[in-house]
């Protein structure tokens, strides 16, 4: 390996001599050197080659060299194809190698796969041979068995024939039952039709009832509604009752402001005309011209008293005319005075008015509530009246079924206290049969086979307890 390598390394440099022809000459006589240092010892020979080419000499011709390179060369290019051929004998040789081995190792696999086999096939035949010999002993067993049987079968034989007289009884037993399971098979069917029929009624039953419990429960909130309405109704009336007396005691008031009015209404008619007449005896006297307080005095006296104007008029003159400006003032603080009574009095009865005609509209308006409250109650009164006839009917009827089902429940106990016995007594008559044909197949194996009349029977007896329950 040591060799290749060395020889790789010469065919790079030459291969590098051969790519640099211009760095040729140092690197070739490198190479001459380390040639001739390699191979100084074969080169010298007994004493003359050394000395002849150390004294001959040596001309550096490039010509010469690249000659000498090219040799080389070649030669290193031989040796090159020598050691690619090398290589793709070894690499040859490898897969060679690589392919006995697994090779072997598959036959390796296979001797083992063999020998696990052989071990498999001798633990077969070691339990086979343990196998046949149980199967000789059980065969062995069987072989006694079979002979004891057979003995056995012929002993069944002989009792067979004598059983054969038994058979013909039990025949003629069996025909009986079957008539007999077919009469009871008839009892149940048409008991079974009646126990329908009764389940319908009492469906039925049951439905009249949540009806009738609905009836019950919407007669109770119709009571509450009704206790409801004569509660309000007694509130209302006892309301209507204050607000009559309440509107009588109005009314009496309305009375006697009414005639309180009229009466300020004649003092203020009264009033009016008064002050009309002063009102025109004012503007009179503002239209008429000054005159001297006599004259005054004068015509005051004609207005007020005109039968005096011939006696005593002479005599008052003075006086009356001294107090006739004093007479004018309060005459027009008594108009005033009047004028705002007036105004007074026209408020207070508009004000009592419009209090009447409150006070009409409220009364007016409970009226019509009360009305209501009567015309509602009027008419929710039939109502009421029907549904309690309804509710007394229902609970007649209520009362009719719950009698109707106690005598139907009653009925359907008797029928199944019957039925009972029918099923016991053929309950009975298969026990017997089932002891007759176990005696008779002398002590064969028979398939179990579940009682039809015990099975019946059973039901017959939770339906009682069913029917019981409901009784309670």
């Amino acid at each position: 390996m040591e060799g290749i390598q060395s020889d790789l390394d010469v065919i790079r440099g030459a291969l590098a001599r051969s790519l640099c022809p211009a760095a040729a000459t140092p690197a070739a006589a490198a190479y001459d050197a380390e040639k001739d240092g390699r191979h100084g010892g074969a080169a010298e020979g007994p004493g003359s080659g050394g000395h002849q080419r150390a004294g001959m000499p040596q001309s550096p011709s490039t010509d010469a060299g690249v000659d000498c390179d090219r040799l080389e060369l070649a030669r290193l290019r031989e040796q090159v194809s020598l050691l690619s051929s090398c290589e793709a004998e070894k690499a040859r040789l490898e897969v060679e190698v690589a392919s006995k081995e697994a090779a072997l190792r598959q036959c390796a696999q296979a001797s083992h796969t063999v020998l696990q086999r052989e071990k498999e096939q001798q633990e077969q035949l070691h339990r086979a041979t343990a196998a046949l010999q149980e199967k000789q002993a059980e065969l062995t067993m069987w072989r006694e068995r079979h002979q004891r049987l057979q003995r056995e079968a012929d002993l069944l034989r002989q009792e067979l024939d004598a059983l054969a007289g038994q058979c013909d009884r039990l025949e003629a037993a069996v025909g009986e039952l079957r008539e007999a399971v077919l009469q009871v098979a008839a009892e149940n069917d048409r008991l079974r039709t009646a126990l329908h029929g009764t389940e319908a009624e009492c469906e039925e039953l049951r439905r009249r009832q949540e009806e009738h419990d609905a009836v019950v429960e919407r007669e109770a909130a119709l009571r509450d509604e009704l206790q409801a309405i004569h509660t309000t109704y007694s509130e209302s009336l006892a309301y209507l009752t204050a607000a009559r007396a309440e509107i009588e005691a109005r009314r009496q008031y309305w009375a006697s402001v009414q005639e309180e009015h009229a009466s300020l209404q004649e003092a203020l008619a009264a009033a009016q005309a008064a002050v009309c007449v002063w009102e025109a005896r004012f503007v009179s006297e503002q239209a008429a011209p000054p005159a001297s307080p006599h004259s005054a005095t004068r015509e005051n006296a004609a207005t007020s008293l005109p039968g005096d104007d011939d006696g005593g008029g002479g005599s008052c003159t003075g006086d009356e005319g001294e107090s006739h400006e004093a007479h004018l003032a309060a005459l027009e603080a008594k108009v005033v005075d009047l004028a705002l009574h007036l105004q007074e009095q026209r408020a207070a009865a508009a004000a009592a008015e419009e209090g009447y005609a409150t006070l009409a509209s409220a009364v007016t308006l409970e009226s019509r509530e009360l009305l209501e409250m009567r015309r509602l109650l009027a008419a929710q009164r039939p109502e009421w009246t029907r549904l309690s006839d309804t509710n007394q009917q229902l609970q007649a009827a209520l009362l009719a079924c719950e009698s109707h089902v106690e005598a139907l429940q009653e009925l359907a106990v008797s029928l199944l206290d019957e039925l009972t016995e029918q099923s016991l007594y053929a309950y009975e008559l298969e026990t017997q049969l089932a002891v007759k044909v176990v005696k008779g197949g002398g002590g064969g194996t028979a398939a179990p086979r579940r009682s039809t009349a015990l099975h019946f029977m059973q039901r017959q007896q939770h339906l009682k307890a069913c029917a019981s329950g409901r009784l309670n």
